[in-house]
């Protein structure tokens, strides 16, 4: 995305070095730290919780399309 919101259309590896070089002059390291128990099990719950919302769509999809069907042709 750096590459992208500096303008640069071109794609060649001298291209990708150079943009990495600059990339790395302005913008600052931080270093990746492992999510503490609590912060994993909330990043669960909430996946879960997706993965249930999008399975109840389909779900009341599924009985709207099916309840529709009976009436048409």
């Amino acid at each position: 995305h750096y590459a992208t919101a500096r303008m640069t259309r071109c794609k060649t590896d001298a291209v990708d070095a150079a943009m990495l070089a600059e990339f790395v002059e302005h913008m600052p390291f931080k270093p990746w730290q492992c999510p503490d128990g609590s912060k994993l099990a909330l990043r669960t719950a909430s996946r879960h919780l997706e993965a249930l919302t999008k399975q109840q769509t389909r779900a009341k999809n599924h009985l709207h399309a099916s309840s529709q069907s009976q009436f048409s042709p």
